[in-house]
């Protein structure tokens, strides 16, 4: 698996034979990465790729800029989305207000 920055904030997450199987939505607007979402087709999901894409832009966003940990935007009506992040560690962010139709999860790095 690799992950190709778009130069717009995202990253396609490609497969090693080159096929375009999701994409992530990011951003870097203080010592924290930005999640906005996270997208694979349909016939590439339970496979744990996501799962590695996470984990490969982490390591990234850790080394590029420096970042303390990650913040990722979780649709409050999606509880599969909350279980994928929960399952890697992330928790509710209790000193962020509410953010409407989404919750912030973190994973901060020591």
């Amino acid at each position: 698996m690799r992950l190709r920055d778009d130069g717009a904030g995202r990253v396609v997450i490609t497969e090693m034979g080159g096929e375009e199987v999701g994409s992530i939505e990011f951003g870097v607007p203080d010592e924290w990465l930005e999640v906005g979402w996270i997208e694979l087709g349909m016939e590439h999901r339970r496979r744990g790729l996501g799962v590695d894409a996470v984990r490969l832009l982490e390591v990234e966003a850790a080394r590029r800029w420096g970042v303390k940990g990650v913040r990722a935007h979780v649709p409050r009506d999606v509880g599969l989305a909350l279980y994928f992040w929960l399952r890697l560690g992330y928790r509710p962010e209790r000193s962020r207000g509410d953010e409407g139709d989404t919750m912030a999860v973190v994973r901060e790095w020591s």
